[in-house]
């Protein structure tokens, strides 16, 4: 077990689908309570309690309308279930009324910085880049959540392109958290049978290659997440990742720390969702993964459906940082670990 610190706080993101919206139009509760539950609990890494201190849910359909009725809900119903206070406000999105929504403890974190539209154009990079404070202290941190295109590869790489700055010398630690709608290379991250799927599928989350027969070969796309955490190469001279933007994947600093395979890779996708198996799309990513806290990171696989369905087609997840972590604090399972992901020299 760790020990929790003034500056240790807990994230958890989910894709909540379609906002809970029943067809009356109207937040099904029973559905969001359920979908949030796990984090009533307290974290994996620890028997102490430990409020989540930022929560980013996806697809927060038409929580905007009639006088933000869905995003006021769901700030209570958060309330009521993790015995918080939160504080909810919608993110900016440009393909409809289903944005991610960022909702926050004031008593453990405080934003000072958040930049959106306002009516005013703003820089698509900075669209709710979210500096908080971590209360108490001095620490900030950078909290960017995301929705990326769930049918483009290309429009993908483009928002990932637009993160890029935020990686290696950026001033605070940085989490880019949400659906980000894609996986990464390397050889430990869930695949997805591709010649299960249907075209528009392949089309959206895959890229055609040429193998020599006339069908040709369906493989991951890539290049989105890639960018930020850098590509995997397997040869026999260096087998690990190289270049990117500065970010590493939580779940591979996970297992780099001693979280087992199949947790620190669970696929975030519920099973029957996807024809040819559920992927690892919905993430965190850190600009520095020494305030990581080991042993935090759980995708929470539900127990079971109801009336016929899962609560949503995602799997919510979470981890927990200490800001007040120093450079080369972590201890990896192995230094060839550390060093395939880009997490140590």
């Amino acid at each position: 077990m760790t020990a929790l610190t003034a500056c240790t706080r807990r994230i958890a993101w989910g894709n909540f689908q379609a906002g809970g919206m029943t067809k009356n139009g109207a937040l099904d509760v029973d559905r969001l309570q359920r979908f949030i539950a796990p984090f009533s609990a307290p974290p994996p890494h620890s028997s102490e309690p430990l409020p989540v201190a930022v929560f980013v849910l996806c697809e927060a359909k038409q929580w905007g309308a009639d006088g933000n009725t869905g995003l006021l809900t769901a700030a209570d119903v958060l309330s009521e279930t993790l015995g918080g206070n939160y504080t909810g406000k919608l993110c900016s999105f440009d393909r409809g009324p289903m944005g991610p929504a960022v909702f926050f403890d004031p008593a453990l974190v405080r934003p000072v910085r958040w930049p959106d539209d306002n009516g005013y154009p703003g820089f698509p990079d900075q669209a709710d880049a979210v500096r908080f404070r971590v209360v108490g202290t001095k620490q900030h941190f950078v909290i960017i959540p995301r929705h990326w295109a769930p049918t483009s590869p290309q429009q993908r790489t483009d928002q990932a392109r637009l993160l890029g700055r935020y990686g290696d010398d950026w001033p605070e630690p940085v989490a880019i958290i949400g659906d980000l709608n894609a996986t990464a290379s390397g050889p430990r991250w869930p695949r997805r049978d591709w010649t299960k799927a249907y075209y528009r599928d392949r089309d959206a989350k895959a890229i055609w290659v040429p193998d020599g027969t006339p069908a040709g070969k369906w493989v991951d796309a890539t290049a989105p997440l890639d960018h930020l955490i850098g590509r995997w190469v397997d040869h026999p001279d260096y087998q690990g990742r190289i270049d990117g933007c500065g970010f590493r994947a939580v779940p591979e600093i996970a297992y780099a720390t001693g979280t087992p395979l199949e947790e620190a890779f669970q696929a975030t996708v519920n099973r029957g969702i996807d024809l040819g198996g559920g992927q690892l799309i919905d993430h965190c990513l850190l600009s520095r993964p020494d305030i990581y806290v080991p042993g935090s990171y759980r995708t929470h696989v539900p127990a079971r459906q109801y009336s016929g369905r899962w609560d949503s087609d995602h799997r919510p997840g979470e981890a927990t940082i200490n800001l007040a972590a120093k450079p080369g604090s972590l201890t990896y399972v192995n230094a060839d670990l550390g060093r395939q992901f880009g997490l140590a020299a």
